[in-house]
């Protein structure tokens, strides 16, 4: 631009505008084009002297400055953007370069002003009188108020746009320059941070969408770089979204999900990778990696089909069904899977169960883990079952025909069933082996011995294969509950027990262990249903170990498994709504209480054992802790370890309410005992979360009265301990007392069986209450003695009963003849159809 020559014009135009009449605005806008001038000459300052407003300038002062060429002004760095003051690049047209304040247009000053200009030439006034504001708006439009970076006094220029002005580089611009150098040298992360900043301050700037896209790319093909295949897709997922046919997105795609679903493949993980093939599907239905895997898939399905077909032709009914699994966990929609699947799974019937704990043959503590009750109720047969509880238990047998007392109940006759119904999978048994089971039981030489039956049973007779009789030397309060002892079981180490029987008359397990690992027990009917029935039942049940409850549930909404024997109370309704499962609540509460170690010499002291149970705030833990539940919906506080329903439950004893003023003063008596320190107490506690949890709390509650209390888990416990010494002090269990009556004594006593040697360490008081309650002949006696002993147990403080929560278990529909209210997870499992299903997600 030839600055001298324009400046003539320049200076010519201006004077027109300050010819008579002189007026402040004429003055002014001459000022002005003036100024502009200058600003466009480079002059850093420039001086207009006169008289007044009204008179010409005496002299216009132009000192020259070269400007910086576009070409040669390198792209400010990242902290001159972030961290210094926000400048604008004004590219002229000999692509000079004039470094001004932020102009208040942005973005695309140049095209806003002249929208705005020809808007106001289409609507040009028509009378003279509005003729000179026109010109004036006109005039204004046609330049630009800028502010020089470097001046000090922040003088306004105005710049002839269309004359001058080439090109606009904003802040912004410029921000995104150097993202796009940050995204060449591969630094991503200081390219996301300015990026951030920038859609901060003006989300839709132009530009910046490419820039987060190419962000996106760059990003999503350095996780494939570090073999980081699912983080890959979470920026690829997003670009897809924003702009589905970017360039390289398509191939990124292919290639992450192509590795994923071959891993997958290659560790049998089919689901993982039917999971992927599905989200590209849905993605890029047309992608070559789509059809690839899907032939992949159904090819391997295929295979595993065919398999089952010739399994079933030979008559291995189990391996039928695991193949055609196999084939629904690859490929569910192969042609012809549900009609094979169906054939295999009517005639074999498995049921799949999800838990978070396996039986163990060790049992640790004076406590049975859910596992292990599960198992027993597996694979014990029982003389006698619980069918259902109210006021008292109420009884059932598959053995027996009828059993009639005489003599006033001192004689009983039991008649077996000679019989058997065919899904049964046991033979009929004869007197003879029930004779021998029940002779163990008196026996003092035989490991089944029982002091309490042997003390109530005075003979055992004999009277055909099907009949016998039994004597009794006192009438028992219950026949059936002292009765209910396993005629059949399998030891939890997988060995059966002797049976010295013919083998058609031999008792069997219901169930007996197939395979176990330590993720997974298989259990199969010790007597296979015969191929000519109408309707099979469960045959085979596998237990299949999860590391907590959450995971259990998600398999179970999966269809890994279609049984949970144990919901946790917050997930119970969230199943019961669900209309996929059926939610069945369990015919007993369980009964949650923490009992004081007969052996534990701290515990001797009553103030003590008091200052803890007054100490406990079970409301609030039960709530919060146990039930999560401020309305504590199916939990209800307890005084004694029985359910409430339970004729044996004295109802004018009502539950400790905490009372932290006692329970202090309590703990000051019981210390004035041990000279100024209580002793340290141990706590031992199952290993279930809830119940470690509820354990927690409880010793933060002991913690605020000045009672050091540790909790301990069952592998936590020595082997053995100097002088004897109990190896804990306080238990955590969870019971459930169907017969009051005769449970009591071994839980009293922490002992398996009711045994006279287990009375020794306990207190007279209790030892005498125990005994009286053993020896007593009629229902209504034994009643009240057990209200009675309610009464003493919570006033002594012997044990703390917490709190009776309802369980439940949950069940796919598609498994029938289970019991409403089940007594035990695994009740009349013999008599339960498990109707042909697989997951198709």
């Amino acid at each position: 631009m030839n600055v001298r020559s324009e400046f003539g014009s320049f200076v010519n135009a201006a004077a027109l505008w300050l010819q008579p009449p002189r007026n402040a605005k004429r003055h002014s806008t001459a000022v002005f084009m003036l100024i502009a001038f200058s600003a466009i000459a480079a002059v850093p300052q420039t001086q207009v002297r006169g008289q007044n407003n009204t008179d010409l300038p005496d002299a216009i002062e132009i000192k020259d400055a070269p400007l910086p060429k576009l070409e040669d002004l390198p792209v400010p760095t990242v902290q001159q953007l972030l961290q210094e003051r926000p400048v604008d690049w004004i590219v002229v047209r000999n692509d000079e370069v004039l470094i001004v304040e932020p102009i208040s247009i942005r973005p695309n000053a140049v095209e806003t002003l002249q929208k705005q200009l020809d808007e106001l030439v289409r609507n040009r006034p028509p009378n003279l009188q509005d003729r000179e504001r026109y010109q004036m708006r006109v005039l204004r439009l046609r330049y630009l108020d800028v502010v020089l970076a470097d001046d000090a006094d922040d003088t306004v220029y105005q710049l002839n746009v269309s004359r001058y002005v080439k090109d606009i580089i904003y802040h912004e611009d410029l921000m995104l320059q150097r993202i796009g150098l940050l995204l060449e040298e591969g630094k991503l992360q200081q390219a996301f941070e300015m990026l951030i900043v920038l859609e901060r301050r003006h989300p839709d700037w132009p530009g910046s969408a490419e820039a987060r896209n190419r962000l996106l790319l760059l990003e999503a093909r350095q996780r494939l770089g570090e073999n980081q295949l699912e983080f890959a897709l979470i920026p690829l997922k997003e670009l897809h979204r924003r702009d589905r046919a970017f360039p390289g997105l398509s191939a990124s795609l292919g290639q992450a999900i192509d590795r994923i679903i071959s891993g997958a493949f290659t560790e049998q993980d089919y689901r993982r990778g039917r999971y992927f093939l599905k989200e590209l599907t849905r993605m890029e239905p047309e992608h070559s990696v789509v059809a690839k895997w899907t032939n992949q898939f159904l090819a391997e399905a295929q295979s595993r089909l065919n398999k089952a077909n010739a399994a079933t032709s030979s008559d291995n009914h189990a391996d039928a069904l695991s193949l055609a699994e196999e084939a629904a966990r690859i490929w569910p929609r192969t042609p012809n899977l549900r009609a094979v699947h169906r054939r295999a799974a009517i005639r074999w019937q498995r049921l799949k169960v999800g838990t978070v704990e396996l039986a163990s043959p060790d049992v640790i503590g004076p406590f049975e883990s859910d596992a292990n009750r599960r198992f027993d109720h597996l694979t014990r047969r029982r003389l006698f079952e619980i069918d259902r509880v109210d006021e008292t238990a109420h009884y059932r047998t598959n053995f027996f025909e009828q059993w009639e007392p005489t003599d006033l109940g001192r004689e009983i006759v039991f008649t077996l069933r000679p019989n058997r119904v065919y899904w049964e999978s046991q033979q009929p048994a004869l007197a003879s082996t029930v004779i021998s089971r029940l002779a163990d039981r008196v026996d003092p030489a035989s490991p089944a011995f029982d002091e309490r039956f042997h003390d109530y049973v005075e003979s055992i007779q004999s009277r055909s294969p099907f009949e016998f009789s039994v004597h009794f030397g006192r009438v028992p309060v219950r026949t059936e509950g002292l009765f209910a002892i396993p005629l059949a079981t399998q030891h939890r180490n997988g060995k059966a027990a002797e049976n010295n029987t013919s083998d058609f008359f031999k008792v069997l397990p219901t169930f007996t262990v197939q395979n176990q690992t330590a993720d997974e027990v298989i259990f199969r009917r010790s007597m296979p249903e015969p191929d000519n029935v109408a309707q099979f039942h469960v045959g085979e049940i596998i237990e299949k170990r999860y590391d907590n409850y959450d995971q259990a549930v998600q398999g179970l909404l999966r269809g890994d498994v279609s049984m949970l024997p144990k919901l946790q109370p917050w997930d119970t309704p969230v199943l019961a709504q669900d209309d996929r499962f059926f939610v069945q609540r369990f015919g007993m509460p369980t009964s949650h209480v923490i009992q004081i170690n007969p052996r534990s010499t701290p515990l001797i002291n009553r103030e003590l054992r008091r200052s803890l149970a007054y100490g406990l705030d079970r409301e609030k833990l039960l709530r919060e802790t146990v039930l999560r539940d401020p309305d504590a919906r199916g939990g209800r506080l307890v005084s004694a370890p029985i359910p409430r329903s339970s004729a044996a439950y004295n109802p004018l004893v009502r539950p400790r309410e905490h009372n932290l003023p006692v329970s202090i003063a309590l703990a000051v008596a019981a210390r004035k005992h041990f000279e100024g320190k209580i002793p340290e107490l141990k706590l031992l506690c199952p290993s279930d979360p809830v119940l470690q949890a509820t354990a927690k709390e409880m010793v933060k509650h002991w913690a605020r009265i000045g009672i050091t209390v540790v909790v301990l888990t069952p592998d936590q416990l020595p082997a053995t301990t100097p002088d004897d010494a109990p190896a804990w002090d306080l238990v955590y269990r969870t019971v459930q007392l169907a017969e009051p009556i005769i449970d009591l004594w071994p839980l009293l006593t922490l002992e398996p069986r009711a045994r006279v040697t287990s009375l020794t360490h306990i207190p007279d008081w209790l030892r005498q209450q125990l005994i009286a309650m053993d020896k007593v002949s009629d229902f209504d006696s034994a009643v009240q003695l057990c209200h009675k002993l309610h009464s003493q147990l919570h006033g002594e403080a012997f044990l703390f009963p917490l709190w009776e929560i309802d369980g439940y278990i949950v069940f796919r529909k598609n498994i029938r003849g289970f019991p409403q209210r089940p007594m035990h997870a695994y009740q009349d499992v013999e008599r339960w159809i498990v109707e042909p299903w697989y997951a198709l997600d």
